[in-house]
């Protein structure tokens, strides 16, 4: 099991930050875990939170209009997803899941702008 600050300096979203920027990072997150097949976030919910895998992995899916599940990309540790909800208040535009049990740092919009501003 990696360390959170390991897991964001390996993130490609940390770079460039300091060891106190990466501790305040840190403090503010949510340690969250899910068994393989489990929806981590569902297409159409509100955007809130941004997530940096720590252990696992995952697959964002998207649906078509007929219902066929699409695999858009697959996230190992290091990687994250939900940063368009930093920016914009659109709903989520896909599913992800857990492929495997994974471990997630969970970052709410309100933690990261009391940090950021």
């Amino acid at each position: 099991m990696s360390s959170g600050i390991e897991t964001l300096r390996a993130s490609g979203l940390c770079m460039g930050m300091t060891e106190q920027e990466l501790g305040d990072l840190l403090a503010a997150a949510e340690v969250r875990t899910h068994a393989a097949s489990d929806r981590i976030v569902t297409e159409g919910t509100p955007s809130d939170c941004l997530f940096i895998l720590e252990e696992g992995s995952v697959r964002v899916e998207t649906a078509s209009s007929v219902g066929a599940i699409h695999i858009a990309s697959m996230g190992e540790p290091g990687d994250f997803f939900g940063e368009m909800s930093l920016i914009d208040i659109l709903p989520r535009s896909a599913d992800v899941r857990a492929e495997r049990p994974v471990r997630l740092l969970a970052f709410p919009k309100r933690k990261l702008a009391e940090i950021f501003a």
